[in-house]
């Protein structure tokens, strides 16, 4: 999963896509775990919104 998500960083930004990518996957496990503690299906839409200002951020 992890050699995905880089893959995905390196197409989505021009620089820090290794850091990126460990943000992104530390989101990820978060986001699971909230999800099955707290049954809140929701949590999803919370990690997109994070990840896309991760992202905005890096093409700055």
């Amino acid at each position: 999963m992890n050699r995905y998500i880089q893959e995905l960083c390196q197409q989505a930004v021009e620089r820090d896509s290794n850091k990126l990518a460990e943000e992104i996957a530390l989101l990820l496990e978060g986001v699971i775990v909230t999800a099955q503690v707290s049954q809140q299906p929701a949590t999803d839409k919370v990690a997109k919104r994070a990840a896309a200002l991760l992202i905005e951020k890096r093409n700055r």
